[in-house]
């Protein structure tokens, strides 16, 4: 095996690199920061826009919707209860049949 020795000046060079790319990425993390708030703000911006737009607000849209669901629950529940099971089959006899026949 060959043993390479760095020199003093490329030991220090590679310092100054090293820092120059902390330095970029920590300029590029600040950047990133200010560009995530600055959108997260428009977007907060533009739901409470949308929400001062519409006709019917969202609490009273969510009071509606629910009691509508309760009543087609009950309504359904109230269906299902008052049906009447179906009737047992009977058996019959066919003559000339080796297998019972079952009518409704």
């Amino acid at each position: 095996m060959t043993n390479i020795q760095e020199s003093p000046r490329e030991g220090g060079r590679k310092l100054r690199v090293m820092l120059a790319g902390g330095a970029l990425i920590g300029v590029g993390g600040l950047i990133m920061m200010t560009g995530a708030t600055v959108a997260g703000s428009a977007l907060v911006a533009a739901a409470r826009q949308r929400v001062r737009d519409m006709e019917t607000p969202p609490r009273d849209l969510a009071r509606l919707r629910w009691s509508q669901a309760k009543a087609a629950a009950m309504a359904g529940a109230d269906a299902w209860q008052k049906t009447v099971p179906p009737a047992r089959s009977t058996r019959v006899v066919v003559e000339n049949s080796s297998e019972p026949v079952y009518a409704p």
